[in-house]
């Protein structure tokens, strides 16, 4: 029933796309734009079924290089040129209480219990809010699904080779549904048959 077909383009940027990122319920896709000059050092927060904008985090003072949702989505982590990793409540866009001072964080993930963020820098531990602590959350696998020398791929194999307007500086993978955050600014989403 997958036909490959493109569902939709996001347009919102107005270059290129440096960080992207589904919620593991695919109900939410966040992008943020690789621009150098303010004020665009946000995230944006999208319905990738409709298309619609919801909502844009504001609070980075430079180029966003790295997002990541909690496992319950309850949590987004973004990590910034500006030497901090944020994490926001992405239903309400508020910014929660811990901002973390570390530099070239480029990669970010939820741990799978949920008490830290691991980056390429380290781990860095989050602290619970509450006395009830945080939900466990369940473990996020790596995709099955990414861009090789011009190619998307399934596991090794090649699955469809991508023309040069096609090719993404960012990828983002739920399910059989990939997102390609590309240079033009633009989002793209396409459902794969695996």
């Amino acid at each position: 029933p997958h036909s490959g077909a493109l569902l939709r383009t996001l347009e919102g940027h107005s270059d290129s796309v440096g960080a992207i990122a589904f919620s593991a319920d695919g109900k939410q896709l966040a992008s943020a734009p690789d621009q150098r000059w303010y004020p665009c050092w946000t995230v944006n927060l999208w319905d990738p079924h409709s298309g619609a904008l919801l909502r844009t985090l504001e609070g980075h003072s430079n180029v966003v290089r790295a997002i990541a949702f909690s496992a319950d989505g309850k949590k987004l982590a973004s990590a910034s040129d500006d030497s901090t990793v944020r994490l926001w409540d992405p239903h309400s866009g508020e910014l929660l209480q811990q901002t973390f001072d570390v530099s070239n964080v480029y990669t970010l993930s939820f741990s799978n219990d949920g008490t830290y963020l691991q980056t390429n820098m380290g781990s860095l531990p989050i602290s619970s809010p509450s006395s009830s602590g945080l939900a466990v959350l369940h473990r996020q696998l790596p995709p099955a699904i990414f861009v090789k020398n011009q190619w998307m791929r399934s596991h090794t194999e090649p699955i469809l080779w991508l023309p040069p307007e096609h090719r993404p500086d960012r990828i983002a993978v739920h399910g059989s549904t990939v997102d390609f955050g590309l240079k033009s600014g633009r989002v793209t989403i396409m459902e794969l048959a695996l």
